[in-house]
């Protein structure tokens, strides 16, 4: 993990930092190497960017286009940056604690997600035509960072 990293990080500055491929306001990269829900947490941090969230059909639209644009790339399921480890059932993301549209959100696969203690961490399902599911966290799933661009960015 740490040489893919080391290879990611930032070398100049640009409208998505190094490695990002910009998608409308959005900067998106996508980590060959599977790893746990954690470890990707991490990834993505030192990255500078987040593990990615869907809060509205706009943006699973968004990723969709991403994921069809890289193609043969995906080999896995994508870790969303999602768990519900502090209340079984209740869904929250990592980035800012809310439940957004994950506990009501339509876009869960049918039977997901599961009622279990095990399965606690979101993951876009690449069988399920990128619907979420729910898997352990111990799972090695591919890593899908995002940064949000700011106006601000893009002016100046």
């Amino acid at each position: 993990m740490n040489k893919e990293l080391t290879r990611l990080l930032p070398e100049h500055p640009s409208t998505c930092p190094f490695g990002y491929k910009q998608l409308d306001d959005h900067c998106f990269l996508l980590m060959t190497e599977t790893m746990t829900f954690f470890d990707a947490t991490v990834a993505c941090d030192v990255v500078d960017g987040k593990l990615v969230q869907v809060t509205s059909s706009d943006d699973l639209t968004r990723v969709e286009k991403f994921l069809s644009s890289v193609g043969a790339s995906v080999t896995t399921n994508i870790w969303l940056g999602a768990t519900d480890l502090q209340v079984e059932g209740t869904w929250k993301y990592l980035s800012h604690g809310s439940e957004d549209a994950m506990s009501t959100g339509s876009h869960w696969a049918p039977s997901y997600p599961r009622q279990d203690k095990t399965s606690n961490c979101a993951t876009l399902n690449q069988a399920q035509s990128w619907q979420w599911t729910d898997s352990p966290c111990s799972y090695h799933e591919q890593v899908l960072c995002e940064v949000t661009l700011r106006l601000d960015k893009l002016v100046g």
